[in-house]
């Protein structure tokens, strides 16, 4: 009796030796892998189109989206990864949900670090909006660890009348300034509304 083609097909399988068998999962992963990075490149397409029509709703389910691929293609220690949370991280920012950015840059503080050391303008920038998030949601005093990073970084890179430089001097003095006031009133018993005094 002659066997049909799939059951060669399933024999032939079962000769194969462990590496070769992984070679052709390798070769399945491949194919996979290419898809997902093809998925990944038309989404990111999508997500520059809602930031050029400054959709902001929009670009926040698209680059949740991304950053869901990206978890699936990319280790959480890559540069993709990374660029798709900042991405996610800078829409919640625009949208106001200063909660959940503040959350986002927090969780890339380290492998901001990590990727680009401690004299790159990219962790000078995470610093900054982690303590322009922490102003807005009046934790004045935790802006100021991240404000003095941010500026000990434009420091080396701009010169001292940088607009970056003389910002951030004033609102590390601004937050100092606060900080104390809240420290006072604490101590007090008093309970205030801040105004807004950072740029």
């Amino acid at each position: 009796m002659n066997s049909s083609p799939e059951t060669d097909a399933k024999q032939e399988q079962s000769k194969k030796t462990l590496p070769e068998k992984a070679k052709d999962n390798e070769g399945n992963e491949e194919t996979t892998e290419k898809g997902d990075k093809k998925d990944e490149e038309v989404t990111r397409s999508m997500l520059i189109d809602a930031f050029e029509e400054r959709d902001w709703e929009k670009a926040e389910k698209i680059s949740y989206q991304l950053l869901q691929q990206a978890e699936k293609t990319h280790t959480k220690q890559s540069k993709n990864y990374w660029q798709a949370m900042m991405e996610y991280a800078e829409i919640e920012k625009m949208l106001h949900k200063d909660k959940e950015a503040l959350e986002l840059y927090l969780s890339i503080e380290k492998l901001t670090d990590d990727l680009f050391g401690d004299n790159h303008t990219e962790v000078a920038s995470v610093c900054n909006n982690i303590a322009m998030l922490y102003y807005h949601t009046f934790q004045h005093k935790k802006t100021l660890p991240y404000f003095q990073k941010a500026l000990k970084i434009w420091e080396r890179l701009y010169d001292e009348n940088d607009e970056k430089v003389s910002i951030t001097r004033g609102n590390i003095q601004a937050n100092t300034m606060m900080a104390q006031l809240e420290d006072q009133m604490t101590t007090e018993g008093i309970i205030t509304t801040t105004k807004n005094v950072c740029k």
